[in-house]
This record gives C-alpha cells, sequence and structure tokens, in this order.
C-alpha cells in the first residue's frame, strides 16, 4: 500500500483516486495493532516504533477521503519519505522473513 501511495501520479489532475489504498488502510490498522501489541511484549521497541507511526498513517489514510487533491497527495508522500516508513517497513520484512527462514531450518535439523 505504502508503494502504491508513493507510486500513485495524479496525471496533472486535481485529484487522486486513493479509495483503494483507503479501504485497505482501512483493513490494515487493526492487523498492525495486534503486530505492535505482540512485539511490544516481546521487548522490540524499533519494531513497535515503527508500527505505531505506521498505525498514524494508516489511521489517518482510512479515515480520510477517498480522492486527494494533487497537494494533499504529495503531503502524504512527503510524511512517508520524511518518517523513511516504506524504508524501514523493508528492512522489518526482510529481518522478520530471514528469522522465519532460521526458525525453519533449525526445526529440519532438529527432526533429522
Amino acid at each position: 500500500m505504502l508503494v502504491e501511495l508513493v507510486s500513485e501520479d495524479p496525471d496533472g489532475t486535481d485529484a487522486v483516486d486513493i479509495s483503494f489504498e483507503r479501504d485497505l488502510a482501512g483493513d490494515l490498522v487493526a492487523a498492525n495493532r495486534l503486530y505492535r501489541q505482540a512485539v511490544s511484549e516481546s521487548g522490540d521497541t524499533n519494531i513497535a516504533v515503527l508500527l505505531d507511526d505506521l498505525e498514524r498513517l494508516l489511521v489517518e489514510i482510512a479515515a480520510g477521503p477517498g480522492t486527494l487533491a494533487a497537494e494533499d497527495m504529495e503531503r502524504v508522500r512527503q510524511r512517508i519519505a520524511a518518517r523513511d516508513l516504506l524504508f524501514k517497513v523493508r528492512i522489518v520484512s526482510s529481518t522478520v522473513r530471514e528469522k522465519q527462514e532460521e526458525r525453519i531450518r533449525a526445526r529440519a535439523g532438529q527432526s533429522s
């Protein structure tokens, strides 16, 4: 969803339709809260802070209109860029994937 928002091109129009991203953001808010709570309980404050930042953006987009003026769309892009949200989400995603693969390999080694 962040990639879509960052790469959305208004094509010189005055408004950008983000209704799909808005609906998706609404769906992601609850999942994000669960993940944030889990990582907070596990003590991973860095990821918890990232998820908190992400939640604020998701809530704002979910509660907003389905169409944004080009200037408002640019503000959303700037907010994502200012917090490096897309970059941070990619890094965390990669790290989580690596940890999952390590656990799978460790379990496979224990079964042998």
